[in-house]
């Protein structure tokens, strides 16, 4: 999981909760536990960075936007 960190810190525990419904609509549940780690970002430009850095590395993520407050992509 990755957070903006420019954003107010009640915002950032609200993203890390839409980015993780946003990753089960997109992908199919799987017959192994997974992990939630929670990592933090100094922008937007850093979060996309880092998402198109994981697809590289095959590493799927779902990106949420937050229409609210014009914020752009706040987690993933």
């Amino acid at each position: 999981m990755l957070v903006r960190s420019d954003i107010p810190l009640v915002d950032q525990i609200t993203q890390v909760g839409h980015a993780c419904l946003e990753a089960g609509w997109q992908f199919a549940r799987t017959p192994v536990p997974c992990h939630l780690i929670v990592l933090s970002v100094a922008s937007e430009a850093q979060l996309t960075d880092w998402v198109s850095y994981a697809a590289r590395w095959g590493i799927r993520c779902a990106l949420f936007y937050e229409p609210d407050d014009n914020l752009g992509a706040t987690a993933a």
